[in-house]
């Protein structure tokens, strides 16, 4: 630096732009025609994670769904998206689209048929061939079926309602919303397990701590126990079998910020004591998805019309 010359420095002021999604985009229109005498359309927003929204049209066909954030989505007349429908619609969090949907008249016997039960959600579920795969409504009520060889799976004839996917092995999915003529396929992602520790006190000592761990279906496993002036101890899993068959126990502690990790499973907690409880680690099993599911509408055949999400979880 010249010690010679007056040094400047200018402090000014920048309007950083936010990195947070923005959620101002919108999509509107009018729905032209009707669903038949007394009746008004609704129309139905579908996002890129089968999430979906309802609104009524005004009197003069009018419709608008509002704070939409970035993604694909796609736009229909409730019960008639095979006629009066839009897909892959671009929205970037900021833009706005509008649009017309086109509706013929119904007869009598159209009106009749769109209230009849013809949905359906199929899906694929790896892995899970044998296993039980359970579809429920939101009033509870539950249809079963065994997976079958190829790990397909399929429920036929469901009404208009929003339904929960469950498959044995972890495998969910919530918010399927069908109306009656619809139906979704799930290709689920393979699910891997990972371990999660949870940490409970589980009672009072006179003077010094007690740690009890249990790590799910491992015998004889060692587990350490450590802090940062102690390199400290291992014991392992079934050594204290009145806990369970693979709890073991750590005692006595002094008061201090522990950690505890079972060997080999890539998971550790830790754990502050005071010198005066009894503290219980459980190391369970989490079965987790390897990426996003993904969901793909079907059209009423049966057959697949585009796909809607398959990008990877974060």
């Amino acid at each position: 630096m010249d010690t010679k010359t007056v040094q400047w420095i200018k402090f000014v002021h920048t309007n950083l732009e936010s990195t947070a999604q923005s959620h101002h985009s919108a999509i509107s229109g009018h729905v032209v025609g009707g669903l038949g005498q007394g009746r008004a359309p609704q129309v139905a927003l579908l996002d890129d994670q089968a999430q979906r929204r309802e609104v009524t049209v005004d009197a003069a066909g009018a419709f608008a769904f509002e704070e939409l954030g970035p993604g694909l989505y796609s736009v229909g007349v409730v019960g008639r998206e095979e006629v009066a429908s839009r897909s892959d619609i671009a929205l970037d969090g900021a833009n706005c689209v509008a649009l017309e949907l086109v509706l013929p008249t119904l007869s009598e016997s159209d009106n009749i048929e769109d209230s009849q039960g013809i949905s359906c959600v199929t899906g694929i579920a790896p892995a899970s061939a044998g296993r039980m795969a359970r579809l429920l409504d939101v009033a509870g009520n539950e249809q079963a079926q065994i997976v079958g060889m190829d790990d397909g799976f399929r429920f036929e004839a469901l009404p208009a309602g929003a339904y929960t996917l469950e498959v044995e092995g972890g495998y969910q999915l919530e918010n399927l919303a069908v109306d009656g003529r619809n139906g979704w396929e799930v290709i689920f992602s393979p699910m891997l397990t990972t371990w999660k520790a949870k940490v409970s006190l589980a009672g009072e000592m006179p003077g010094y701590s007690v740690v009890r761990v249990e790590v799910e279906g491992q015998r004889d496993l060692p587990v350490h126990i450590w802090k940062d002036d102690w390199k400290g101890m291992s014991r392992r899993t079934g050594s204290k079998p009145e806990y369970g068959d693979f709890a073991l126990e750590f005692s006595p502690l002094e008061p201090g910020v522990y950690m505890v990790e079972p060997e080999g499973l890539g998971v550790w907690t830790d754990v502050e004591l005071t010198g005066l409880e009894v503290v219980w680690i459980d190391f369970r099993k989490q079965a987790v998805a390897s990426a996003s599911h993904m969901v793909r509408p079907l059209l009423e055949n049966g057959a697949q019309a585009y796909t809607v999400s398959s990008s990877p979880a974060i």
